[in-house]
């Protein structure tokens, strides 16, 4: 091959790869972008099918040990799921009304001051620290002579001889006064009242109702698409899996995640106990909310604990009034959610089911900015699905490195 082909040949290997890398970088962003605007649809359809595969385990017990058909042990399952989520809908709806509405109060401003106190002393005894160090270490600067009335003694001694040489005139005539009518002054009408501007702001009950009303709506969508996964979706892997080749691999990825998913939730649950029955023994009131919190929120990768911890210092601050009864509630809290993610998730599910911080944060920050709170919420386990499917694929082993750690 002469030195013009190859010269040409590398040239378009590289209009190829630009091409490509274009042609990638134009299906993220459709995709993206498709992806926020079917949220109504997809929303309730991927968390149907993570609810499925949490509850596929027991929905396989039910079927096996009590001889219940698929569609009467799916409905058993979904009633048991409905009613423990009205219940807890129900009994922890009350408790953050009333904590939203006392977040407007004065009382909780003056005990936030009285919280940050010691550390707003701390900030102002570290200025005048440095205030004093820089004086310190200024070059200090040469004294000059004073005269005894405060000024130099050369400015002295020219402000003399400026007033021995400026003699000043004699003072002028004064003018004759004269005599003028007086003038009536005019009467101005008084300004009109200005108009009295009042903002309305929105009940936070109200838009907490309104919130609970899509959620609900959501709910029951949810929980209609996991009755049918659950009742009628091994017979739609069966006519797919045609082949027994692809019959194994389906049944290799079906058991893997729904291992990891329902794992991970019970290792939440236990969290969420934990967590309700310290906030308890510390005397926080209701502590079934932070337990249920905890939980929820720990499906939310380092955010939720910063989020939940946060919670709680609020709630606290509300709830005592003195220092040392405020401070141990977040500094639990945010313990515990510390030794769940570094010994004993880790512990339970093993370097099998771990990914790289990195690609978990960047993930998780992405479903978030396309699907708010519930997108961070199914990003993890979405990214888990994704790894294991990785895994299972010959062709996507690479992917699967890259991800993992």
């Amino acid at each position: 091959m002469t030195p013009s082909e190859e010269v040409a040949r590398r040239g378009f290997r590289e209009r190829i790869n630009v091409m490509s890398v274009s042609q990638v970088g134009l299906f993220v962003l459709a995709s993206a972008y498709t992806i926020y605007l079917v949220r109504p649809v997809l929303l309730p359809l991927i968390f149907a099918l993570l609810i499925t595969l949490v509850l596929k385990p027991v929905h396989r017990l039910l079927g096996k040990y009590l001889r219940l058909p698929a569609p009467l042990s799916a409905l058993l399952v979904i009633v048991v799921v409905t009613t423990g989520t009205v219940v807890a809908m129900v009994s922890l709806t009350t408790p953050v009304i009333r904590y939203t509405q006392e977040l407007r109060g004065e009382v909780v401003k003056e005990r936030f001051r009285s919280v940050f106190q010691p550390l707003t002393k701390i900030q102002g005894d570290i200025a005048e620290v440095a205030e004093e160090v820089e004086k310190m270490t200024e070059p200090e600067k040469k004294e000059e002579p004073v005269s005894e009335n405060g000024v130099e003694p050369e400015e002295e001694k020219e402000a003399e001889t400026l007033e021995e040489e400026f003699t000043p005139p004699p003072p002028p005539a004064p003018a004759p006064v004269i005599e003028e009518e007086p003038v009536e002054a005019e009467v101005k009408p008084p300004p009109e009242p200005s108009a009295v501007k009042v903002q309305i702001r929105d009940n936070p009950a109200d838009k907490f109702y309104a919130f609970a009303q899509s959620f609900s709506s959501h709910i029951i969508v949810t929980l209609a698409l996991v009755y049918f996964f659950l009742a009628f979706g091994d017979t739609i892997v069966r006519r797919l899996a045609e082949v027994d080749a692809a019959a194994d691999l389906i049944d290799d990825l079906t058991r893997d995640i729904s291992f990891y998913l329902f794992t991970i939730t019970l290792i939440n649950a236990g969290l969420g106990i934990a967590i309700g029955v310290a906030m308890w023994l510390l005397g926080m009131p209701n502590p079934v909310l932070w337990g249920v919190m905890g939980a929820l929120l720990n499906f939310i990768p380092y955010i939720g604990a910063v989020a939940g911890t946060g919670i709680v210092l609020v709630v606290a601050v509300i709830t005592f009034e003195q220092t040392g009864e405020i401070v141990p509630v977040p500094l639990v809290y945010f313990a515990l959610t510390a030794i769940e993610g570094n010994l004993v998730t880790p512990w339970i599910i093993g370097k099998r089911f771990t990914i790289n911080p990195i690609i978990v944060f960047v993930w998780v920050l992405c479903w978030g900015a396309m699907w708010g709170i519930p997108g961070m919420l199914i990003g993890l386990p979405l990214l888990m699905v994704f790894r294991i499917v990785c895994a299972k694929l010959p062709g996507l082993s690479r992917v699967e490195r890259v991800i993992s750690i």
